[in-house]
């Protein structure tokens, strides 16, 4: 691995002659989406060191109607106390990734996720892979994508992601890789605090900030689902929380995609492990005409003893209280046999 001390100057110099290789590349159509990749790498690094301001610094997590430029300096102290404590022990984001991405590891890398991405397609019956959850447990969003109100900033701001509030509220949740990919980034950075940021087999860029904890370092690569550190308040933030961005191949932010579709202010998402609740609505009297008993047991049954061939109760009363009795230990794997469980008995 490259010395870790190089500078942003460096690196930038180092990405102009990426830009040049890649052009070059362009010439051969059978290096499409290598040179695809290779693009993203270019973009990426030339935005990351082409200013010393952290221009895409996440703004504060909503604070209601607390005014933010105050809880701005009241944190100020803390805020240069963690960026001392984590640049030494996960390093500076931008002198790692300096250290680390040159024209020999950015192809060589390039190549690389093209063949995650032919092993996971093909593992999805060939099939684009979509983003999991970035998060392991339970938890809401608390601030959307997009235009926003920032009292501390002076009027509104663009967000540049979202960010995921954990349940309940200052849980440290387990962080996981929404996509298989590549560890680009990792470590200290700015506002974002401590942050990671993955490159997937298409070439998209997703960024963790604010994390209390890493567990993947620059050149790892990750499967989706794997482990990479844990949720925090590090950088500029009010609570305990995560702000995650998507980037296209142009380092263009975008509405984060999870599990095929957006996310607005308040849902609740359910990430690994996380139980699956029921609304009361769906454990209710029904009528011998609307369902089947039967079947709902046996729904309910394989969710309950998988194995066992354990018969329940297939009394009305009986598949009820079974509902209610499992509800907060069914496993995620049985996610999909719950839900429908409760579907038959809505």
């Amino acid at each position: 691995m490259a010395d870790d001390t190089q500078t942003p100057e460096s690196a930038t110099f180092r990405a102009d002659d990426l830009q040049k290789q890649a052009q070059a590349a362009e010439q051969d159509p059978a290096n499409f989406s290598l040179v695809d990749l290779i693009k993203s790498f270019f973009n990426w690094l030339n935005d990351l060191f082409s200013s010393a301001d952290d221009k895409n610094a996440p703004d504060y997590e909503d604070a209601s109607d607390q005014d933010r430029a105050q809880i701005a300096q009241k944190d100020a102290s803390r805020v240069a106390a963690d960026e001392k404590e984590y640049s030494d022990k996960y390093g500076d984001f931008k002198k790692t990734a300096a250290g680390k991405w040159n024209i020999s590891t950015v192809v060589s890398g390039s190549k690389q996720l093209l063949d995650m991405r032919a092993r996971e397609e093909a593992a999805n019956g060939g099939k684009p892979v979509e983003a999991g959850m970035p998060f392991e447990g339970e938890a809401r969003v608390s601030s959307a994508y997009g235009h926003r109100e920032s009292p501390g900033a002076g009027g509104s701001t663009e967000h540049q992601g979202i960010d995921i509030a954990p349940m309940p509220k200052g849980t440290r949740l387990g962080l996981v890789s929404t996509m298989p990919g590549i560890v680009i980034g990792a470590g200290w950075l700015n506002g974002y605090g401590n942050c990671v940021e993955i490159m997937d087999i298409y070439g998209v860029h997703h960024r963790y900030g604010h994390m209390s904890e890493l567990s993947v370092k620059v050149g790892d690569s990750v499967e989706k689902g794997e482990a990479i550190g844990k949720m925090g308040m590090t950088g500029h933030a009010t609570g305990v929380h995560l702000h995650y961005e998507q980037r296209d191949d142009e380092n263009h932010t975008r509405d984060p995609q999870l599990q095929g579709r957006t996310w607005r202010d308040g849902e609740v998402m359910l990430g690994a492990h996380a139980p699956v609740p029921v609304a009361p609505a769906l454990v209710q009297t029904v009528t011998a005409s609307q369902v089947s008993k039967t079947q709902v047991a046996a729904v309910v049954s394989t969710v309950k003893h998988p194995t066992a061939g354990h018969v329940p109760d297939l009394s009305l009363h009986g598949i009820q209280q079974a509902a209610l009795q499992e509800v907060h230990s069914v496993t995620h794997g049985a996610k999909q046999l719950w839900q429908q469980a409760c579907l038959m008995l809505a």
